[in-house]
C-alpha cells in the first residue's frame, strides 16, 4: 500500500487554485479611504464659516472631489498597482485637502488632521519611501498654510513645530504598518495557496488509490475466478513452505477446506510431506518436475493417485518467491487404464480360447459320440461299466467347459431390443424358486416404481442375472435370504437402472475380490471360472458397469448399472467385434 501511495503522489503535478481568501485589492482600499476624505472635506466645509453653499467654492471643491472619486471607480484595478498614479493620487488629494482647509479657514483647528488620513492613505501599498515624499509634501503645504494664515512669527510658536514632525511620524508607522500588513497577508495568501494545494493533492492521491484498489480488487477476483474455475489443484507456497494459494480444485480432490491449509506451512500437514518434500525440491535445485505421479491419502482416508507438476513462483523482478504445484486426481484415469489392459487380455484370451474350443470340440464329440455307443453296449451289471460312464460325464464336463468358452469369447451380433428388466427378474425368479426352496432360501423381489426400458440383449441380460442368483444360491448353505432389486439411478454414463443381486451367504474373502472377473478363477470344485467374466464381458457390451461388495460370513452384493441409451451404430458394433 505504500508503493501504492508513493506511485499515486509522484504522478501528482502541481495545480494552481485560485485564492479562495478574499483580500480587498488595492483600488477598493484606496476609493474607501478617499470616500472618508471626501465625507470629512464636506464636514469641514459645512462647519466653516463660508458653508456648504451652493456655487461656494468650499461646494465647487466638494463636488469636484466627489466626481474625480467617481472617476477612479472605472479606472481598471491594475493601474493601482502603478507607482506613477497612486502619487498623481495622492499628491492631487493633498493639494485638495490644502484647498479646503485654505477654503474653509480651518488652518486653526483640528481639521488639519485631515493630512494624515491622506498620508495614511499613500501608505496603502507603499513603502517608507514612497510615504515620506507624501508626508514631505503635505508639510509643505502645511507650513505654507499657517504661514499666510499667521505671518512669519507662526515660525516661532512652539506648536508649529511640535506639529510638523507628526506628518513624518504617520508616514513612518502607517508605511511600517502597510508592510507588516502586507507581509502578513501574502503570508497568508501564500498558507492558503499551499493548503489548497496541498487538499487537491490529498484528493488526487486518494482517488488514485481508490482507484487503484478497485483495479487491484478487481484482478484479485479475476485471479480467484481463474483459480476456482480450473478443474486441476493448484498449490502455491512462498519461500518459507507457508500456502498462500489453496484453490477449489485442491479442495475437491484433497477433501479439505482451504481455510484449514491457508497461511500454515504445508509440511505440518504428514498427507501433504511427499508434495511439501517435492516443492522444497523445486526451489533449492530451481528444476521443475514434469507429471509425477504419486499416491496420496485424502483428509477422508482415501488413497488416491495424482499426477504433479511443480516449478518455481518468480516476480516481475525474476526474484523467487516460492514454489507452485499442479495436479489431477488420476484415480479414475487409472482404473479405466487397468480396465482397458484387461479388456484387451480378455479379447486376446477369448480368441485363443475360441481356437482352441473348436480344435477340441471335433475330437471331443468323437470321444462322446463312440463312448454312448459303448455305454449302451455295456450292462450295467458289467465292472467296466462304471468306467464307461466316467467317459461319458466327463465329455459333457467338457464340452460344457467348451461351451462357456465359446460363449466368453462371443463373436455373434448382439441382437438389440426393448428389455423390460422387471418382467426379466420375474422369470429368473422363477425359474430358480424350486432349487431355492430346496435350500430353504427365500427369493424377493424389490423394483422401485415404474422402470423404464432399457435397449439391450435379453437373452444375455437374463444369463447374467440367472448367473448371478445360481451364485447366490450356492453360496447359502442352508437356510438364507436372495433379494433382486432394481431402481432408476443417475450413473457417471448419465441416466439408467441399477440392478442389484444380494445375498447373506459365505461371502467373497477380500483376497479374492479383486480377481473374481478373471477368466478360470474359480473356487468352486466344478466351476469353470469363467462365470463372472462372462458377466463382465456381457454388461460392457452394454456399456455398463459392474461392482461387487462382500465380506466375509456375512454376504456378497453385486451391483450392475445399465445405461438408458440407444444400441451402438453399425461402427461401433464393427469396432467392438474386432476387439
Amino acid at each position: 500500500m505504500k508503493n501504492v501511495i508513493k506511485n499515486a503522489l509522484s504522478r501528482i503535478k502541481p495545480v494552481k487554485i485560485k485564492n479562495r481568501v478574499q483580500y480587498m485589492d488595492h483600488k477598493t482600499t484606496i476609493l474607501i479611504m478617499r470616500w472618508l476624505i471626501v465625507l470629512l472635506v464636506i464636514l469641514l466645509a459645512g462647519f466653516s464659516e463660508g458653508g456648504l453653499d451652493f456655487g461656494s467654492k468650499n461646494y465647487l471643491l466638494a463636488i469636484f472631489f466627489f466626481v474625480s472619486n467617481m472617476i477612479l471607480t472605472f479606472v481598471p484595478a491594475r493601474l493601482f498597482d502603478k507607482q506613477w498614479l497612486n502619487y498623481v493620487i495622492f499628491l492631487s488629494d493633498i493639494c485638495l485637502v490644502s484647498a479646503s482647509v485654505y477654503f474653509a479657514e480651518g488652518i486653526n483647528t483640528d481639521f488639519y488632521l485631515i493630512y494624515f488620513l491622506s498620508i495614511f492613505m499613500s501608505s496603502v501599498g507603499q513603502n517608507v519611501k514612497g510615504t515620506i515624499p507624501v508626508a514631505f509634501v503635505a508639510s509643505l503645504f502645511y507650513g505654507w498654510l499657517v504661514y499666510h494664515n499667521s505671518g512669519p512669527e507662526v515660525f516661532s510658536s512652539p506648536s508649529f513645530w511640535i506639529r510638523l514632525p507628526f506628518f513624518f511620524l504617520v508616514a513612518l508607522f502607517s508605511s511600517y504598518w502597510a508592510s507588516q500588513a502586507a507581509v502578513e497577508r501574502k503570508k497568508k495568501e501564500e498558507e492558503e495557496k499551499l493548503n489548497q494545494r496541498l487538499k487537491r493533492e490529498i484528493e488526487l492521491a486518494t482517488d488514485e488509490i481508490v482507484k487503484t484498489n478497485q483495479s487491484l480488487r478487481y484482478y484479485k477476483e479475476y485471479n480467484e475466478n481463474i483459480m476456482a474455475s480450473i478443474n486441476s489443484g493448484v498449490i502455491v507456497v512462498d519461500v518459507d513452505g507457508v500456502v498462500t494459494t489453496f484453490n477449489r480444485g485442491a479442495t475437491d480432490i484433497f477433501h479439505v477446506i482451504s481455510a484449514a491449509v491457508m497461511g500454515k506451512p504445508l509440511d505440518e500437514f504428514l498427507r501433504f510431506k511427499t508434495i511439501s518434500e517435492l516443492l522444497q525440491r523445486t526451489m533449492e535445485t530451481g528444476k521443475s518436475v514434469h507429471r509425477n505421479e504419486m499416491t496420496i491419502t485424502t483428509f477422508s482416508d482415501q488413497q488416491i493417485t495424482i499426477g504433479i507438476s511443480t516449478s518455481l513462483l518468480h516476480s516481475q523482478t525474476a526474484r523467487t518467491n516460492g514454489a507452485i504445484a499442479i495436479f489431477s486426481d488420476l484415480t479414475r484415469t487409472k482404473s479405466l487404464e487397468e480396465r482397458v489392459k484387461h479388456s484387451e487380455k480378455l479379447a486376446i484370451l477369448g480368441e485363443m480360447a475360441a481356437v482352441m474350443a473348436h480344435e477340441i470340440r471335433n475330437p471331443l464329440n468323437s470321444i462322446a459320440g463312440f463312448s454312448q455307443l459303448l455305454q449302451s453296449r455295456v450292462e450295467e451289471s458289467d465292472r467296466n461299466r462304471k468306467y464307461v460312464d466316467i467317459i461319458v460325464n466327463e465329455a459333457f464336463r467338457v464340452d460344457t467347459l467348451i461351451s462357456d468358452i465359446l460363449d466368453f469369447a462371443h463373436q455373434k451380433k448382439t441382437i438389440w431390443s426393448e428389455v423390460r428388466l422387471e418382467s426379466l427378474i420375474d422369470k429368473v425368479i422363477d425359474a430358480k424358486r424350486a432349487k431355492a426352496v430346496e435350500k430353504n432360501i427365500e427369493l424377493h423381489k424389490n423394483i422401485a416404481g415404474s422402470l423404464p426400458a432399457i435397449q439391450g440383449d435379453a437373452v444375455r441380460l437374463e444369463r447374467v442375472v440367472l448367473n448371478l442368483t445360481n451364485n447366490a444360491i450356492e453360496a447359502i448353505e442352508d437356510g438364507g435370504r436372495i433379494e433382486i432389486a432394481a431402481t432408476q439411478k443417475i450413473g457417471s454414463q448419465g441416466p439408467g437402472v441399477e440392478l442389484t443381486v444380494s445375498d447373506n451367504g459365505c461371502g467373497i474373502p477380500p483376497e479374492n475380490i479383486g480377481a473374481i472377473f478373471k477368466p478360470f478363477f474359480t473356487t468352486k470344485q466344478a466351476g469353470t471360472g469363467l462365470g463372472m467374466a462372462i458377466i463382465q464381458k456381457i454388461i460392457e457390451e452394454h456399456q455398463g458397469q459392474v461392482g461387487v461388495e462382500s465380506q466375509s460370513g456375512q454376504g456378497t452384493k453385486f451391483t450392475l448399472f445399465l445405461p438408458l441409451n440407444k444400441p451402438p451404430d453399425a461402427a461401433q458394433e464393427t469396432a467392438r467385434q474386432s476387439a
